[in-house]
């Protein structure tokens, strides 16, 4: 064998460390949420008066704390109840305070050290959306339509909140989606473009011509309907292939069902 010069040793020795270590630095798997115990939520709510979003975030800012505080995830700011996203979007408005893709930063250095990362997304309210679409807010029984919250027969989830969700996972190759506001924010609906609830609710529940009074049977069932449409819509978030979206509660109509019976008086004509 060839003797190697002797000045070559101390960079032989030098690689084979750095090899050793790499190998025992190997980043772990990232966790599902529901495997998960520890993590970090950010809830920012970006809106159209933050200035400044991301100035001060950096990636050497985002490794200190990680290494601090070891978590098996970050939730991080994306979209929140006034409807402005937190990222630079080609689907949705992005806040115009943005001055650097945070979300960025915190995937390239989460994805260093196998954190999860997901992101805060509000559901059905989206003040923005029905600000700049009156037609897809949700309706109440006085008729007028609500300033904050979408309706769940609209074209809201599949022309707006889809796209927007989809767009940050493939961009940022996001863990999944915390969704915020998917439950308690959500509001009975009484939209009637085209009579679409009416034809619906007649035909699930068979119950044409007939009063929804309040504490009635038929009010049950209305809010069960009501159910049923929010379970339906949740079932479509099954989009987001090896990404998980869940909430921030269980039992998704529990708390709406005893104000929807409390609530309304409804005819439908024959």
């Amino acid at each position: 064998m060839t003797n190697l010069p002797r000045k070559l040793l101390p960079f032989l020795i030098l690689l084979a460390l750095s090899c050793s270590l790499g190998a025992a630095q190997e980043v772990p798997a990232r966790k599902r949420r529901r495997d998960s115990f520890f993590g970090l939520h950010f809830d920012l709510h970006p809106d159209v008066t933050d200035k400044d979003l991301g100035r001060d975030v950096t990636d050497a800012m985002v490794e200190d704390l990680i290494n601090s505080v070891h978590p098996d995830y970050v939730q991080h700011d994306c979209k929140g109840h006034p409807g402005y996203l937190g990222y630079p979007s080609h689907v949705g408005t992005s806040a115009p305070g943005i001055v650097n893709d945070s979300l960025a930063i915190w995937r390239r250095v989460t994805a260093r050290h196998g954190v999860s990362l997901f992101i805060h997304f509000s559901g059905d309210w989206d003040s923005l959306a029905v600000k700049q679409h009156p037609q897809w807010a949700a309706v109440g029984p006085d008729g007028k339509p609500s300033s904050r919250v979408a309706s769940t027969f609209g074209p809201y989830v599949d022309q707006l909140m889809i796209p927007e969700l989809k767009e940050a996972i493939q961009k940022y190759d996001l863990d999944g989606a915390w969704v915020d506001g998917e439950c308690w924010a959500v509001v009975p609906d009484w939209l009637d473009v085209g009579s679409a609830v009416r034809e619906i609710l007649r035909n699930r529940l068979a119950q044409g011509g007939k009063v929804l009074v309040v504490g009635s049977e038929n009010a049950a069932l209305f809010a069960e309907f009501l159910g049923v449409q929010s379970r339906g819509r949740k079932e479509k978030q099954t989009f987001v292939t090896g990404s998980e979206v869940f909430g921030n509660a269980s039992g998704l109509w529990q708390e709406a069902q005893p104000t929807t019976a409390r609530v309304l008086e409804m005819r439908f004509p024959t």
